[in-house]
């Protein structure tokens, strides 16, 4: 594991370095880290480094992904739906209405009782939070196409 220092040059300036400990928290000795230098050295000299950092840290950012791959309607990380249904306030002073994001069936507040709502906490992007739906299926359509949209445009 690697670890950062501050050490003090003769000087007197200061320096960040790095040192390596081994899976029991000593500091490693200088022949094994240097071993480990050199290692790191061949490995970033590598003619195919930057394709494989880049596939690798890929394969990170899907696993660390908040939405359960199996069920895309589940947030893995809240345990929730994507998506919940929303009621009209009764106590509203005008109506409301607007145009379902699927369908473009309108939706008011003098018709109908609520909506679908995609999650403001789905944490993977702002750009998929709040499109609204005039039913579940509309609401799973939406999210299932600006879904995919959103994971060719990023992986």
């Amino acid at each position: 594991m690697m670890n950062r220092a501050t050490i003090q040059n003769d000087d007197g300036t200061e320096e960040d370095v790095l040192y390596f400990r081994d899976n029991h928290g000593y500091l490693t000795d200088k022949e094994t880290a240097l071993k480990y230098i050199e290692k790191l050295r061949r490995f970033y000299e590598y003619q195919d480094v930057e394709k494989w950092i880049e596939d690798s840290n890929r394969e990170q950012k899907l696993e660390n992904f908040p939405i359960d791959f199996n069920d895309i309607y589940l947030n893995k990380q809240f345990k929730e739906k994507v998506y919940y249904y929303k009621p009209f306030r009764a106590n509203l002073k005008r109506d409301w209405s607007f145009k379902c994001d699927w369908c473009g069936t309108k939706v008011s507040s003098k018709t109908d009782k609520g909506y679908f709502l995609i999650n403001s906490h789905t944490r993977i992007d702002h750009e998929l939070d709040g499109y609204r739906a005039c039913s579940e299926n509309c609401v799973k359509l939406l999210w299932k196409e600006k879904f995919n949209e959103y994971m060719k445009n990023k992986f």
